[in-house]
């Protein structure tokens, strides 16, 4: 198991072979399509279950309303 992303008080993004189990009260699941910030400030920006490499990007990757507001705002953080 990798850890990927982590705020750890409330959420992790991590790669396993395996859901992990053993962690009471929470459950696996994949995560949503969107931007991730850990509480250092570091974003991760995640689409189908890839991780991208920029705002810019996740923003092709999430499509045309994505690149309408970017293009409405100028700038992709905001769009996020």
């Amino acid at each position: 198991m990798d850890i990927i992303h982590l705020d750890a008080k409330v959420w992790a993004i991590i790669e396993a072979e395996e859901e992990p189990t053993g962690y009471e009260g929470l459950s696996a699941s994949a995560p949503a399509d969107g931007m991730y910030i850990d509480p250092n400030g570091s974003p991760l920006y995640l689409a189908g279950g890839e991780i991208l490499t920029s705002a810019e990007a996740m923003i092709e990757a999430l499509g045309q309303e994505a690149q309408d507001a970017l293009q409405k705002t100028g700038d992709p953080q905001t769009v996020l």
